[in-house]
């Protein structure tokens, strides 16, 4: 089995190719899950926006907070939002 060392903390840590490609894969999962949860909250903020904005009589100002979102919603795959998104504007359309 083929050992090979990366500089980090500990400077003796060895690791199999196939355990670095695992830590990699956590790491670029973890990071990745992060940025989708930020993606939904902004996709949440823009729906709550337009909600807000629609109630306050400011059509035009709700569609563009709808839009935004729904082009995040495309973005992370967000069926459930991308349908929601497209519903609300077309209601004020």
């Amino acid at each position: 089995m083929e050992y090979f060392t990366i500089r980090c903390p500990f400077p003796n840590l060895k690791l199999t190719l196939m355990e670095f490609l695992c830590i990699i894969k956590m790491t670029t999962m973890a990071a990745t899950k992060e940025n989708s949860d930020q993606l939904t909250s902004q996709i949440l903020m823009y729906l709550e926006l337009g909600n807000i904005s629609g109630e306050q009589g400011n059509e035009e100002q709700a569609i563009d907070y709808y839009i935004k979102g729904l082009q995040l919603a495309r973005e992370t795959q967000d069926r459930p939002r991308i349908q929601q998104l497209s519903n609300l504007i077309l209601t004020y359309i």
